[in-house]
């Protein structure tokens, strides 16, 4: 039914704090809301991870999996929750991440930054001596994990423009342009988590002339858009689905020359079917290491909490936020400049820029006799996130004058008004027409809100009506009819006494015959049935002159009228009757 919002109107009875099933009988639902923790936080032992999927859409291909993680193993504990040597302090619960479509999946904080982890270590040490700063104030814990869909397809128009990162742990061993890279780090290669140190690609694997011109394109069919080295494509896309954004997407290769014919250093997303060859060690492949990784729209200022948290202050302007899809220009732009020495290790904010909005990460593996792309695949990862204002109309800047007594929601804290601080997320009345910033930022501070910056939802009940008088239903239900047990060997649990013979013909509608054969289409018995509350009959396994058949195969007709029949076979052993106890 619907109705229109402006006149019709319903308040639920309780707040959405206590969980509450509200039934609206007039319009003939029930509306249960109830306020959720944030990811990482612990009700039921689940630590807000509601699910994790794959889905093919021809699912005779599966062609996508991954490298499972496996817990103090040096080649595949590539996951860092639990109590394992290594492992993350104070996630040891947190174990329901661990399994996420079969260990392949995870979320970026919980990821390692070992030998064949995705994450560079130089930025997640916990104990950096000249930046002693804990891996969450990178990640922010998992509080902004975001309920995501990730698509893989060979649709190259809806493919994602994104940096390649280099997965090799030794950059004198990691493919590199010697006219380039001394420059930055007297070494050949790129640390581990940066852009990789060869020219840009475009869709068709086409390679840009770099390093002799480092120039970038505005043209997305040209192999130096956006950046002439270190950029690749995605083949597919990810999506916020609670706020419907498309994000920013990296992946990784590991160009270490033993890894060459796992396309480790192709600038391609093209995972091999291999894991190992010739030993546990030296012939370690990993399908090349093409980690996928997924960033958040990290536009909005944190908390105060978080702020608190990052002892620093560098995320305070836009240029070290990073926004929804924007070609990868944020990521290149941070990971251009981010190349710090190998012997000194030094804490580099501008790729903290970057890997601060990392949510997920996989560890992708091209399943044995398939190849790349055969069929769409999407990952969908879920957590649980919990009701908050949100802000819905344009954004405004500094300067602008507010109107006194609308509701705003800061996109970009944070701001003071009429002496209050207020923070990224945060919403509030105008007192007065003017706001001021506490950063550099003056673009796109507050925004106008509904609803008094409440979540507002609409939804319809089109499809989910009861209908009836539906044939094609019922011919579908004919396929659940069952005798049952089948096969029968001399006794079934329907049976009372030794005397007693029963099978039963079960799922039948309301009004039928139901016709039984021998093989050689002998009639043996017929019932018919016309009773709305019974949707089966007993058959004794006797003929029409109550003479108990013989073992053997029958054949079972029901005619549904007006729906249509069905014939089931139904094999019977039967036992000799036993009068020993008479």
């Amino acid at each position: 039914r619907q109705s229109d919002p402006e006149t019709t109107k319903l308040f639920s009875v309780k707040t959405i704090n206590t969980g509450y099933e509200q039934v609206i009988p007039e319009w003939g639902i029930s509306v249960l809301v109830e306020q959720s923790e944030s990811p990482g936080q612990n009700t039921d032992g689940s630590y807000g991870l509601i699910s994790s999927s794959i889905e093919f859409n021809d699912a005779s291909k599966p062609w996508l999996s991954g490298v499972s993680d496996v817990d103090e193993d040096s080649l595949f504990d590539w996951i860092s929750v639990g109590v394992a040597i290594n492992d993350w302090v104070g996630y040891e619960n947190h174990t329901p991440y661990e399994s996420m479509l079969d260990a392949t999946w995870a979320p970026a904080r919980l990821c390692s930054n070992n030998l064949w982890g995705p994450l560079p270590n130089d930025l997640t040490s916990q104990t950096n001596d000249q930046y002693p700063i804990a891996i969450d104030a990178i990640f922010g814990n998992l509080v902004n994990l975001n309920s995501v869909d990730i698509v893989f397809t060979n649709d190259k128009a809806k493919w994602t423009r994104c940096p390649v990162l280099e997965m090799s742990d030794d950059p004198t061993q990691s493919k590199g342009d010697s006219a380039i890279t001394p420059s930055q780090n007297g070494i050949d290669g790129a640390l581990k988590g940066r852009l990789r140190q060869s020219a840009s690609v475009n869709k068709e694997g086409e390679a840009a002339n770099w390093p002799s011109d480092n120039s970038s394109s505005s043209d997305e069919n040209d192999p130096n858009y956006i950046g002439a080295y270190g950029m690749g494509w995605f083949p597919g896309y990810a999506i916020n689905i609670e706020t419907g954004e498309r994000l920013n997407m990296a992946f990784g290769e590991n160009s270490m020359k033993s890894f060459e014919n796992e396309n480790g250093s192709d600038m391609i997303w093209n995972p091999t079917s291999r894991l190992v060859d010739n030993g546990p060690f030296s012939g370690v492949r990993l399908a090349g290491q093409h980690f996928v990784f997924v960033f958040r729209n990290n536009t909005i200022r944190q908390n105060e909490v978080a702020k608190i948290l990052f002892e620093y202050t560098f995320f305070d302007t836009d240029d070290k936020r990073m926004p929804a899809y924007d070609n990868g220009q944020f990521s290149f732009t941070n990971l251009d400049a981010s190349q710090p020495s190998q012997s000194e290790l030094d804490y580099d904010e501008t790729a903290i820029a970057v890997y601060g909005a990392c949510m997920w990460v996989g560890f992708p593996l091209l399943e044995k006799g398939y190849d790349l792309l055969e069929t769409d695949a999407t990952v969908k990862l879920r957590v649980r996130k919990p009701f908050k204002p949100l802000g819905v109309k344009d954004a405004m800047d500094i300067g602008e004058a507010l109107t006194i007594g609308n509701d705003y929601w800061v996109n970009s804290g944070p701001i003071t008004h009429n002496g209050d601080t207020l923070y990224g997320g945060e919403s509030f009345e105008a007192v007065t027409t003017s706001i001021t910033s506490l950063n550099s930022e003056t673009n796109d501070i507050v925004i106008p809100v509904i609803n008094n910056s409440l979540p507002l939802y609409s939804f319809n009940t089109v499809g989910l009506e009861a209908l009836t008088d539906q044939n094609s239903v019922a011919l579908n239900q004919l396929g659940n009819i069952r005798v049952v047990p089948n096969p029968y060997y001399a006794h079934s649990s329907y049976e009372t006494d030794k005397l007693d013979n029963r099978v039963k013909v079960i799922n039948l509608p309301e009004t039928c015959t139901i016709t039984i054969y021998s093989i050689n289409g002998t009639l043996i018995r017929q019932y018919r049935k016309d009773d709305p509350t019974q949707t089966w009959i007993d058959w004794d396994l006797k003929n029409t002159a109550f003479v108990p058949i013989g073992s053997g195969t029958y054949l079972v007709h029901v005619e549904a009228p007006g729906v249509g029949e069905i014939v089931l076979k139904w094999f019977g052993a039967l036992r000799p009757t036993d009068l020993d106890s008479f």
